[in-house]
């Protein structure tokens, strides 16, 4: 997927999730923010108070990691998936 789709995606979702620019808990209980980034250990935001402000910027640089790794699926699971219509990959 080329930068110019990520960047719509990510406006996509934004709009459609929402963005939180702090640590919340998602429905589950988990530590989470940005565009739903579930903390990792690996993560320096791990075991960082409710409330801590996340800054657009790690926001964003966590969204193009996450979205990496969905993509690496979608391939797995779709071989074709990089000849599938704009449109189509971003449903997917």
């Amino acid at each position: 997927m080329q930068q110019e789709n990520r960047d719509n995606l990510f406006e996509q979702l934004k709009i459609d999730e929402g963005v939180v620019y702090e640590v919340y808990e998602d429905h589950l209980g988990y530590a989470t923010f940005g565009v739903g980034h579930l903390i990792l250990e690996s993560d320096p935001e791990y075991g960082a108070e409710v409330g801590t402000p996340v800054t657009e910027e790690r926001v964003t640089e966590l969204f193009q990691k996450d979205c990496e790794i969905v993509l690496a699926d979608c391939q797995i699971l779709y071989p074709d998936f990089d000849d599938l219509p704009e449109e189509v990959q971003l449903i997917v």
